[in-house]
């Protein structure tokens, strides 16, 4: 059987097949050859390897092209936090004492300005700026040496308060056996259970009532109940016990809580007033050391302008109002 050409290709040449040079003919076994060759060719090609299996790299890369794809499907807000670069946190120093201390830069500035910073008003003049500077200085040093005697104080009050829970539970256990009356035992045992802070009477779990009581746990009302178990063991002779439980001893600790107690008051207040007068030197409205650093700024403003290399050496040096600072 002859196959003829069409436009000068044979027939299998149309359909992609080797084919001899153009214009001959090929016979029934050499096409039915090349049609065997190219469903053989399209087998092999369903199972060529793919990238992935070919190379490490582009499996690598496929991975983060789905990853990248899986990310946008779930929004862009969330790809948005991914690409960002996370900007380091700045964090810069406030207080009290570096208010103090940048007031002292700027001060030094104008001292360095010399006759060419000249203010109308005397509240920013230089005079002003080192006697406010003193006092500010001098009133951060006292809150200083203010705090270390209340701290002082408070150590000693917790040393004085120590043990007292633990104590007083041995004293009513030897009180207990000592042969003192059953009602003196039970008196004993009541003082006991205020030290301890645990109720006289046992609320039921049955009971809806509202029962507002306190604890008496405050120092005043543990140096009270201490008194009231000093009291107690005064009236007994048979009560003896060891050293650090007799009632001399239960005097001692007694007098020094309340001498500490007495300090810490004293302290605490001085320490309150202290903290006052700081705040009123620094802070006030109108004369305060925070509001006369923003006068000189607006001198120095005003005078130079604001482009002026003056202004720029002040404009920077922050200061920062505490909360209620017009109520000073």
């Amino acid at each position: 059987m002859e196959t003829y050409h069409n436009n000068g290709f044979a027939s299998y040449q149309l359909n992609d097949h080797d084919s001899p040079a153009l214009g001959h003919e090929a016979n029934d076994g050499l096409q039915q050859n090349n049609l065997l060759m190219k469903e053989v060719l399209q087998g092999e090609e369903q199972k060529a390897p793919t990238a992935k299996m070919e190379s490490p790299e582009a499996e690598s890369k496929a991975k983060a092209l789905t990853k990248r794809v899986t990310k946008a499907q779930a929004g862009s807000a969330d790809l948005k936090a991914v690409k960002e670069k996370k900007k380091p946190a700045r964090y810069r120093e406030t207080g009290h004492s570096i208010n103090v201390q940048h007031f002292a830069m700027l001060k030094q500035i104008i001292i360095g300005f010399g006759s060419d910073y000249v203010s109308p008003n005397p509240l920013y003049a230089l005079s002003n700026l080192e006697l406010l500077y003193t006092t500010a200085n001098a009133s951060v040093e006292t809150v200083t040496n203010k705090l270390s005697l209340y701290q002082q104080d408070i150590d000693a009050q917790t040393v004085a308060f120590s043990k007292l829970k633990k104590d007083a539970t041995r004293t009513k256990n030897v009180f207990a056996i000592c042969g003192a009356p059953v009602e003196a035992v039970k008196r004993c045992e009541s003082i006991n259970s205020l030290i301890q802070g645990e109720r006289i009477i046992k609320l039921k779990t049955t009971d809806n009532k509202d029962h507002v009581s306190a604890s008496h746990q405050s120092h005043t009302n543990q140096i009270k109940h201490v008194d009231s178990l000093i009291e107690l063991l005064s009236a007994y002779p048979e009560y003896v016990a060891p050293a650090d439980l007799t009632v001399a001893a239960w005097t001692t600790r007694r007098d020094a809580m309340y001498n500490t107690l007495q300090a810490v008051t004293v302290t605490s207040v001085d320490l309150k007033m202290a903290r006052l007068d700081r705040n009123i030197t620094i802070y006030a409205p109108i004369n305060g050391l925070v509001e006369v650093a923003y006068g000189v700024k607006k001198v120095v403003l005003g005078f130079f302008g604001a482009r002026s290399p003056q202004y720029r050496m002040v404009s920077g040096i922050e200061f920062k109002r505490i909360k209620d600072y017009k109520n000073l």
